[in-house]
């Protein structure tokens, strides 16, 4: 019988109560000097005053201390699972679109073993929530083994993530102009540049939408895994797609997280390919709700915030990433101001490459 567990007749186990202890306990509405949290299993009993819970639960194990801080769990509200960090595969920062051109020279890592390290990552500056946005390609039997590996070393860590797969069907190298661009360039150059850069999908759309719908489907239930369509952005997906996505998630009940107006480039891309800005054609699309956010959103106008505000749909913030990126600075004091709903990421791609949190609070 493990310490933890107490045996009632030979059938029912149940487990032990544990206090956390703190010098300062921070709940959502209050801060408690020398308080604890009695908890049972995942289930949290009682908080108050360390002498109380004490008292009240004599048996019970004690972690921590009152030379400790307890808090609840951070909330990494954008995040990629790059293990091995871009930097140490010798990826320099660059502007966004050179950047995520340089990825291709990232070697392989075996997924499940980057995600746990990840996981480890966040855990140690206190995240306990993730949402994972994951990019995926080739036929469906490849797609779903990587989201299994994936989803394995979430199940194996026991921290609360959101998977939100993605695949591009557009825009392999110009913002909505990549047949212009390679008609373009010298014919060899043409040739280097469709060795090195898939110039069609891999995985059908409709297979994507299955797939998703499925997998969000399955993961309904789940205590601490869900399954979120992540379409990489509006440039790499297409309106059609994004509306059907919109459909789905709105019939299986998950969320929708994407990249927009991150760089100075996307800004710019949306009077020249919609007439009007990203945000403003993706409102006229209906695609916004509370159900869909947007990473970044570096380049937001006042109008853009005023559409976000009124639509519900939340902004995920990355200051490291964007400085990184050479994306610029949010105006997060505007989107807050106006009452959109703001997270605040890492990006997998902090300021150290050490994915911490605090500093990123900072």
């Amino acid at each position: 019988m493990q310490d933890r567990d107490r045996v009632i007749g030979d059938t029912q186990t149940v487990q032990m109560v544990q206090l956390i202890r703190g010098r300062w306990l921070f709940t959502a509405n209050e801060t408690i000097r020398d308080g604890a949290i009695a908890i049972q299993s995942d289930t949290i009993l009682a908080v108050g005053q360390w002498a109380d819970l004490q008292a009240r639960y004599p048996d019970a194990t004690v972690l921590g201390s009152d030379q400790y801080a307890v808090m609840p769990g951070l909330i990494n509200a954008h995040h990629h699972s790059n293990g091995v960090p871009n930097s140490l595969q010798g990826i320099e920062d660059d502007f966004l679109e050179l950047w995520l051109v340089a990825n291709l020279a990232g070697r392989s890592q075996d997924l499940t073993l980057k995600t746990l390290f990840s996981i480890a990552q966040l855990l140690r500056s206190g995240v306990t929530t993730v949402v994972d946005v994951a990019s995926i390609s080739g036929p469906v039997s490849t797609c779903v083994a990587d989201l299994q590996q994936r989803l394995h070393a979430y199940q194996q860590a026991g921290m609360r993530v959101a998977l939100t797969p993605g695949a591009d069907y557009d825009s392999f190298l110009v913002h909505g102009e990549d047949e212009a661009f390679l008609s373009s360039l010298p014919p060899a150059l043409q040739q280097q540049v469709k060795a090195l850069i898939p110039l069609r999908p891999s995985l059908p759309q409709p297979d994507y939408l299955e797939l998703m719908a499925h997998l969000a489907q399955t993961y309904q239930n789940h205590p601490h895994i869900a399954v979120w369509f992540g379409p990489s952005g509006p440039q790499w997906v297409g309106d059609e797609l994004l509306l059907q996505i919109a459909e789905a998630a709105e019939r299986v009940d998950t969320q929708i997280q994407t990249h927009a107006v991150e760089s100075l480039y996307e800004k710019l891309m949306g009077p020249r390919l919609y007439g009007k800005s990203v945000v403003a054609h993706l409102n006229e699309l209906g695609v916004l709700s509370p159900r869909f956010s947007i990473a970044h959103g570096v380049w937001l106008t006042e109008a853009d915030i005023e559409i976000l505000a009124a639509t519900g749909a939340g902004v995920s913030h990355n200051p490291s990433s964007n400085l990184r990126l050479r994306a610029g600075i949010a105006p997060l004091n505007a989107m807050l101001a106006a009452g959109v709903t703001v997270g605040l990421g890492m990006d997998g791609t902090t300021l150290g490459d050490d994915e911490d949190m605090f500093a990123e609070m900072r």
